[in-house]
């Protein structure tokens, strides 16, 4: 599987008039499928956006000991939920939550959060913004997990 997604990320993206290499275009599509099925656990009130309530209780979600801050191996166990494929995603995604780089996150982390991913900053996070962004961060998360991985010899 990580070699079909290197494949196509090595063969190179589109560039104006072409089209994306049949690997390059699966790899997108399942980043963007993640992100589609993150957007739906994420909009928790079910309104269509993704607003600081819906990260509020995200964030509860993923605090399973109740202590108001979610450690780095609560995040991880929770979003990857076992998942391999998802790890390096997961790593990636809490050090880009960790707005003040404590090594946890806390209540002041989603209002910083919810900010930097509000573009438009009109107080909430539409559809096509979480999206756009999350599609982003995690096609660059598997990239470097990648690397990452052919780094290690025998890999």
């Amino acid at each position: 599987m990580k070699t079909v997604v290197l494949i196509g990320v090595l063969c190179v993206l589109s560039v104006e008039g072409q089209t994306v290499a049949p690997e390059l275009a699966k790899f997108m599509a399942q980043v963007r499928s993640i992100v589609e099925q993150l957007f739906g656990r994420a909009d928790v009130n079910h309104n269509g956006r993704f607003d600081l309530q819906d990260l509020g209780n995200v964030f509860q979600e993923y605090d399973t000991d109740g202590d108001n801050e979610v450690t780095k191996t609560e995040f991880i166990t929770r979003f990857a939920n076992n998942s391999n494929f998802l790890l390096p995603v997961a790593r990636g995604l809490f050090f880009d939550l960790d707005m003040d780089k404590n090594g946890q996150l806390e209540a002041r982390d989603t209002q910083l959060y919810f900010d930097k991913i509000d573009h438009n900053d009109d107080g909430q996070v539409d559809h096509q913004e979480f999206v756009n962004y999350f599609t982003q961060l995690f096609q660059v998360l598997f990239i470097v997990a990648i690397k990452a991985d052919q780094a290690i010899p025998g890999n």
